[in-house]
């Protein structure tokens, strides 16, 4: 599916699992709110060995608009050389390792880690999430990978200062965006190998074409539903 798709199932999943995840650790307003925009951008992670660095025989070539996913051009070389490694240690090639269930468990592992490495996790994934949604100031501040980054770091400091802890939420955000991914690449004709490296079987629950008639429904059913359940939320 295309990236506004999983970023949109996302942002539903996080919201649908709201009352359960409000039971276990008490989410502020902050809590909740940043947990929407930081489980649409991990809706966008299994994505993330797609595009970047290419080693061909004449040397490296890199595509960084033409080609690749949104997470993979959010910051310019630095995503790109993100997305080359993950590839690499993924199995070489875009919906291996980083669509299969060892794929989930290691990015939620990682988002466990406090500290600065929680804070660059959130900074990556608030920055992929406003990239996918088409969320930008007006004019070209926030185009350019640099400007874009401070953006977002900047929105992280604001978050800091008003007291809005992210370290509880992220693993969940991290999880719950992986597995909403799966889900919507699970639907298309390509499938998802969720046992690999066991094996390269895919899984599918549909055929649907990319970017087709049939995900622009699913992603509109997102939305109404993302709605109903902010409306629950609230409520």
């Amino acid at each position: 599916m295309m990236g506004r798709t999983h970023a949109v199932s996302g942002t539903a999943a996080w919201l649908a699992a709201y009352p359960t995840l409000d039971g276990l650790i008490g989410l502020t307003p902050g809590q909740t709110v940043a947990g929407c925009a930081l489980t649409a951008g991990a809706a966008m992670l299994p994505d993330v060995d797609a595009g970047g660095f290419y080693l061909k025989r004449h040397g490296i070539i890199w595509w960084p608009h033409a080609w690749g996913s949104s997470i993979s051009r959010t910051y310019g070389w630095l995503t790109a050389g993100l997305s080359a490694i993950i590839r690499f240690l993924a199995g070489g090639e875009h919906r291996r390792g980083t669509h299969a269930a060892i794929g989930v468990a290691a990015f939620t592992a990682l988002a466990t880690i406090p500290g600065i490495t929680g804070t660059v996790y959130a900074w990556l994934l608030l920055g992929v999430a406003i990239r996918a949604l088409d969320v930008a100031l007006p004019g070209k501040f926030s185009n350019g990978p640099i400007s874009h980054g401070v953006l977002i770091a900047v929105i992280l400091a604001v978050l800091t200062v008003a007291g809005v802890n992210l370290e509880p939420i992220l693993p969940g955000t991290v999880a719950l965006g992986c597995s909403a991914h799966i889900v919507g690449d699970m639907l298309t004709e390509h499938g998802c190998p969720l046992l690999w490296p066991f094996t390269k079987r895919r899984f599918r629950l549909a055929s649907l074409p990319l970017d087709g008639k049939g995900e622009t429904w699913i992603r509109r059913g997102l939305i109404v539903a993302s709605c109903w359940f902010a409306v629950a939320a609230i409520s």
